[in-house]
């Protein structure tokens, strides 16, 4: 890990690192299924209904109402992610599709699979570089998504600790695809 975080800096310091292009655009399909497709609609009902059972935050109250609320607050968090991780991606040209990693051993796919929430390939020569787009989503909707909910989660804690729960199910869903049966 040490040894990843030395090689960013590095690239970063020394000016090896891809310049960004701020005049591409992200394709308008592929933003529109990231909002709005199935699997949108899948992670913002799980996270609703998860937040619903847990009753948080609680000043919403456990009705239709805190149901509600709970729900354009995650699929609004969800829509800014969406947002600024496609816009992002496309500037950099990063390529965040998951690709499974081919080999055999279990602890080699498993690593395969984290690290590729933070690892993506370059769209143009498919070389790795960091998934500034999947970080910088994650974090803008953490922290813009305190707008809405109650005075007492507006907190930088509270914004890097839901920046930390995207990426960590980002790193789950990775798992997911990496070990789900192939089609046929």
């Amino acid at each position: 890990m040490k040894a990843l975080v030395a090689g960013v800096l590095f690239s970063v310091l020394s000016g090896s690192a891809h310049a960004v292009d701020y005049s591409r655009l992200p394709d308008p399909q592929q933003l529109a299924r990231s909002a709005f497709g199935p699997l949108a609609i899948l992670k913002v009902g799980a996270g609703t209904g998860i937040a619903q059972a847990y009753n948080t935050p609680k000043e919403w109250g456990r009705g239709p109402d805190g149901l509600g609320k709970r729900f354009g607050a995650i699929y609004g968090k969800h829509l800014v992610r969406s947002g600024v991780q496609q816009t992002v991606a496309a500037a950099r040209r990063e390529d965040l599709t998951y690709r499974r990693s081919g080999e055999k051993a279990v602890g080699a796919r498993l690593k395969h699979a984290v690290f590729s929430t933070v690892i993506a390939r370059n769209s143009i020569d498919g070389r790795p570089t960091i998934a500034t787009g999947r970080i910088a989503g994650a974090v803008a909707s953490g922290y813009i998504s305190e707008l809405w909910l109650p005075d007492r989660l507006h907190t930088v804690t509270n914004g890097m600790a839901s920046a930390g729960v995207s990426l960590g199910f980002d790193a789950l869903m990775n798992i997911a695809r990496e070990f789900w049966p192939k089609k046929r």
